[in-house]
């Protein structure tokens, strides 16, 4: 066995034993975010629109069941995404517009009602 597989077999222990639970830790609380910030925002534009012609009231819960159900359906794809060239601040400002996307479309809404 030659020293560079040993060094990529290490990389890979290190990262699957170390590196991915860290990340899992990271990314598990920002998708219940973003699924609880989405299902939130629907079940109030749900109360603002739909209530007053005559459809029954629905929870957040019952609000978050469509976006969980779309991301079981589409998890199986695994897609390739080409090196991603932006800076640290396009990275930031995409993140930032990704979770606070759901707070415009409710202040819309607010408007509009």
């Amino acid at each position: 066995m030659s020293d560079s597989s040993k060094d990529d077999s290490f990389g890979h222990a290190v990262f699957a034993f170390v590196i991915s639970p860290f990340l899992v830790a990271l990314l598990l609380p920002l998708m219940a975010l973003t699924t609880w910030q989405s299902a939130y925002v629907s079940s109030v534009l749900w109360s603002w629109f739909a209530v007053p012609s005559g459809l029954p009231a629905i929870t957040t819960t019952q609000a978050a069941l469509p976006f969980l159900l779309f991301a079981i359906l589409t998890s199986g794809r695994i897609a390739t995404a080409p090196k991603d060239e932006r800076t640290w601040v396009q990275r930031s400002v995409a993140m930032a517009t990704y979770l606070l996307c759901p707070w415009a479309i409710l202040a819309v809404g607010w408007w509009l009602r």
